[in-house]
């Protein structure tokens, strides 16, 4: 999808507004933006129906660059909730047998809970909300669209500074003339990130 870019846009005018009202504390509790970068696995397969028949693709594997937005509210030191969008860019060939990059994300609410209300500490976090298929770069290309989800955790080594592991599960579709389209993708990522509080 074509969030990348609104995110980085987004962040660099929320940094500057936070920093000016003095939000950065140094305490979790409160306002809260994060981006990570890092590299992971999407192993997917295709699916499409077309007139009660359907045809599946074998499952393929590609590792990517993955890439984090987070921007929300910590109600405590430990507790924090905020939309979340992850996305595994990687490359493939369609079935035209041309080169594309693909983006595959996860967005949607997520929950974290740290196990220590400062750094150094362990984290789990959730998120629940819709997945996405695209190839962002091609003309005419459409996002595909359907449930996504993703389960992880980490350690936030240092204030503000964490490494994170997620499990990411989407099945984005799209119907065109009677022709149904699914992709089930699942990533596996580690990311380090930064996050603002």
């Amino acid at each position: 999808m074509r969030f990348c870019g609104i995110a980085v846009a987004a962040t660099a005018c929320l940094l500057g507004m936070a920093s000016s009202a003095h939000a950065w504390d140094n305490e979790r509790r409160g306002f809260v933006l994060g981006i990570g970068l890092g590299t992971g696995v999407t192993s997917f397969r295709q699916e499409v129906e077309s007139g009660g028949q359907s045809a599946t693709s074998d499952t393929e594997n590609q590792a990517g660059l993955m890439t984090d937005f987070k921007i929300g509210y910590a109600w405590s030191d430990q507790w924090l909730l905020c939309y979340n969008s992850g996305t595994s860019w990687f490359a493939m060939r369609n079935a035209l047998g041309d080169k594309v990059t693909i983006s595959s994300d996860v967005n949607g609410l997520c929950l974290m809970h740290y196990f220590q209300p400062t750094a150094p500490s362990w984290f789990l976090s959730g998120t629940v909300g819709f997945s996405g298929w695209d190839a962002p770069f091609e003309e005419g290309s459409d996002a595909w669209i359907g449930a996504g989800l993703a389960v992880g955790g980490g350690y936030e080594f240092s204030p503000h500074w964490y490494v994170q592991g997620d499990l990411l599960f989407g099945n984005p579709s799209e119907e065109d003339s009677g022709t149904k389209f699914t992709t089930t993708a699942t990533t596996l990522r580690v990311t380090i990130n930064v996050m603002g509080y």
